[in-house]
């Protein structure tokens, strides 16, 4: 996970390479450029999330914080042929315009080309799920984005776990969605 720091110089803090996130603090985190330096901290940048992360901050500004995760159910919708968020619970109102899925990364990014590719894919939404991979979200803020995390990975939970009944999903009313691709703080519970 990412943060950009304000100031002129683009800068950004991640967690370096080899920590659980329960082992991180504050003072564990390293600042690298967007050229992949550290500057300050110990630490190795993970290369993999260096060509996600820098690439993502560099080509939209709007993206101050990058979130790249792996959770259970976003991760398991990942896995899955045609793996989408239905338009089934009233969380999906709000999500659905605000994802784009990746179904062309097939192995670990590499390189700047990979990264600029996700980077574009991405687009103005803040949500991507990356095919047999995982999750990036992107916000102005922490709060945004691990709030607008959280939601899409609740929601994700609803639908495997309705699915696993075998049973089939109701569909809400396409008129009600909300078509809202703005920070997700703006209109939701994030700064709270």
């Amino acid at each position: 996970n990412s943060l950009m720091l304000p100031g002129e110089a683009p800068l950004f803090i991640i967690n370096p390479r080899g920590y659980l996130f329960q082992e991180l603090t504050a003072s564990s985190l390293i600042v690298c450029d967007l050229d992949g330096k550290v500057l300050r901290g110990r630490g190795e940048l993970r290369k993999v999330a260096f060509h996600i992360h820098a690439r993502i901050h560099l080509q939209n500004p709007q993206a101050t914080c990058v979130m790249h995760v792996h959770p259970q159910y976003l991760t398991a919708l990942s896995l899955m042929e045609g793996g989408e968020l239905a338009l089934s619970h009233h969380n999906n109102l709000a999500l659905n315009d605000r994802i784009v899925y990746d179904v062309e990364g097939y192995e670990p990014v590499h390189d700047n080309e990979e990264g600029d590719r996700i980077a574009r894919l991405l687009g103005d939404k803040s949500i991507m799920v990356m095919g047999n991979h995982g999750v990036s979200v992107v916000g102005p803020t922490v709060h945004d984005a691990f709030d607008e995390l959280f939601i899409a990975e609740r929601t994700a939970m609803y639908q495997i776990t309705a699915l696993s009944t075998g049973a089939k999903l109701r569909t809400l009313p396409d008129k009600y969605r909300r078509r809202y691709n703005g920070p997700w703080g703006d209109r939701y519970d994030a700064r709270m």
